[in-house]
């Protein structure tokens, strides 16, 4: 059962992020348009550019073009019916039903929150997340929320190490293959026997980052908001 202080906090957040949401919704709405004429401008100047007479152009390279365009309409529109502030909700509520030990671990994480000792951090992925990553970083305790919807609460005093791993995936060009960085995961060990390790097989927790500049600014939050950062690098 949530107590009484945490539900106050809870409903706080869900209205700070519902702002942050409708924000983040705009931006994509407001790209979709401009996604939509590149891909027709841009097929129908590929067909130009390569000498196919303007008839050609129009019956093959614009279809195709309009044939992108709308399906950068319909990735939107099955976005929007995908993400709600109703999932944000249960994301929460159920990181929370598992996160907290107890009335005094409650107690001393509305306290932090109360007092506004953390740092916030917003990232707007618009154009590969489906919401905007928000990060809360204080002294004791952390609230993370990722661009896919993944939700995690850490506990500074469960932490072991906190590290970041770099994302690679393999790209081929010209039949040369390579491997190019998509990204970078934190990830965060915890403490042999600390409630958070109990009942993780790998006893760390992971979340991915778009750039390395992201992931920096995350980690000069911790090392600004929690002294032990020191220790665990």
């Amino acid at each position: 059962m949530m107590s009484g202080q945490l539900k106050v906090w809870l409903e706080k957040e869900m209205k700070e992020y519902s702002e942050l949401f409708k924000e983040f919704r705009k931006k994509v709405k407001r790209m979709v348009p401009v996604w939509m004429a590149v891909s027709i401008i841009g097929m129908v100047a590929l067909g130009l550019g390569v000498g196919y007479d303007l008839a050609y152009v129009a019956r093959m390279h614009l279809l195709i073009g309009v044939g992108i365009a709308a399906f950068i309409w319909l990735c939107f529109w099955i976005q929007g019916k995908a993400t709600s502030m109703k999932k944000v909700l249960a994301a929460y509520e159920k990181e929370m039903g598992s996160f907290f030990c107890g009335p005094e671990d409650e107690e001393a994480f509305c306290k932090q929150m109360a007092d506004g000792r953390y740092t916030e951090l917003h990232f707007m992925n618009t154009k590969a997340e489906s919401y905007p990553a928000r990060f809360l970083v204080g002294p004791d305790y952390w609230v993370l929320f990722a661009g896919n919807g993944y939700c995690r609460f850490v506990r500074t005093a469960d932490i072991a190490d906190v590290s970041g791993v770099e994302e690679q995936t393999r790209v081929s060009s010209g039949g040369v293959k390579a491997r190019v960085t998509v990204g970078v995961s934190l990830i965060v060990k915890y403490k042999d026997g600390s409630p958070s390790a109990a009942g993780r097989k790998d006893k760390e927790m992971s979340m991915f980052l778009q750039s390395g500049d992201q992931f920096r600014k995350l980690m000069d939050a911790i090392a600004r908001n929690c002294p032990q950062a020191q220790t665990w690098r």
